[in-house]
């Protein structure tokens, strides 16, 4: 179960790797001056981006609900079975400029003393020993006890990879609006893909680019909204029904893992593109909530850079950073808790989308009546 953490952090890893890419391999989709009419290489190559992120947000996630099937909800039916009562708890870990997450599991013993064990990353051998630790305290299975752990790290940690995503494909977003802000205000040799297309070519280019976006960003709440049901219903382990539940979440996600999206393709950003929400409402709350609009206008005055590829690049990187992070790890904080309905609220505030808060609550439903297990103070992890 050593290879679950080393999954999480590749991934995390790869995905920070990929998302500060956001202007090169230009000269590889289309190798000509001037581009034919329709043609949509911003978009194509913002659809590359996206579909990358989102296989492997998949991968992932099967991955670790598979664990969680086979090692989490066995450990979890006989600490119910033998009445051993755990505590789950997340809290945040800078690791360069990224939020990961500690996973405690606390052994509550009669009397209210606590064993803790915490999984973190890259410090394998104080695992163990909190394992071992929690292993004898419980007399529970050294290694049921350390493959669980793992699992329930590794579900916690998926939360990581989709901050990542999000904010990177975020930058791109920000990227193209100050870029569209630019030709409007009158300036030419801003699209790096063929400086001399007309203007309301590049412009529509980059209305598509932010529908991809705004579709990549549906389906990263759905999956934010996922990671806080299976926490809660993990954290809630000792009530009837919670972990068949978790279970059929589990089946779910190992299914839907095996349908990989196809890769964006060059005919489909050509002429004619496939159906994509209007990126409208993505806009309005890049500009509204999460603060661009003063940015992308300080940014569409600056000359960043007279290299159009240079100047995208470094207008990602001023792109204000995605305020719904904060939002995220605090309802991950209250699904540790089996706080069910402060997940339902979060999932709203984080997505908007009454058809994902009413999936949550379909799932949540039977549970809502359960109070949360440990006081949750707001804006507090513990």
């Amino acid at each position: 179960m050593h290879c679950i953490r080393s999954f999480v952090v590749f991934s995390t890893i790869a995905l920070v790797s990929l998302g500060c890419a956001h202007g090169g391999g230009a000269g590889q989709i289309l190798n000509r001056s001037i581009l034919q009419e329709g043609s949509r290489p911003l978009a194509y190559q913002t659809a590359a981006f996206a579909r990358t992120f989102e296989t492997s947000a998949l991968m992932q996630w099967q991955q670790t609900m598979r664990v969680v099937k086979a090692d989490v909800i066995p450990f979890l039916r006989a600490a119910r079975e033998q009445k051993i009562d755990f505590r789950i708890e997340v809290n945040e870990k800078l690791i360069g400029q990224t939020i990961v997450y500690d996973v405690d599991l606390i052994y509550l013993k009669k009397g209210g003393k606590e064993v803790r064990a915490t999984a973190t990353t890259g410090e394998p051998e104080e695992f163990e020993a909190h394992v071992a630790r929690m292993a004898k305290a419980t007399g529970l299975p050294l290694e049921q006890v350390r493959s669980a752990h793992m699992g329930l790290y590794a579900m916690a940690n998926m939360m990581v990879a989709l901050n990542v995503s999000l904010e990177a494909m975020h930058g791109m977003a920000f990227a193209r609006i100050a870029m569209a802000e630019k030709l409007k205000a009158g300036e030419r040799q801003i699209d790096y893909f063929d400086p001399n297309r007309p203007v309301e070519e590049s412009l529509a280019d980059v209305d598509l680019s932010l529908s991809v976006i705004a579709a990549f960003d549906r389906t990263v709440q759905q999956s934010r909204a996922e990671v806080l049901v299976a926490t809660a219903l993990a954290a809630q382990y000792a009530h009837e029904g919670v972990l068949d539940e978790l279970d059929s979440l589990c089946d779910a996600a190992i299914v839907r893992g095996g349908n990989i999206p196809q890769a964006a393709t060059a005919e489909e950003f050509g002429v004619v593109a496939r159906a994509l929400p209007d990126p409208k409402e993505l806009v309005d709350e890049l500009m509204g909530d999460l603060g661009f609009a003063k940015a992308v206008f300080d940014v569409a005055k600056a000359v960043i850079s007279r290299d159009p590829r240079g100047f995208l690049d470094a207008a990602a990187k001023l792109a204000p950073k995605d305020t719904k992070v904060r939002t995220a790890l605090d309802t991950l904080a209250s699904a540790a808790h089996g706080d069910v309905r402060a997940v339902i609220d979060g999932v709203a505030k984080l997505t908007g989308n009454e058809e994902v808060v009413q999936d949550v609550e379909a799932r949540l439903s039977k549970f809502k009546a359960l109070k949360p297990l440990v006081k949750v103070v707001k804006g507090k992890i513990r």
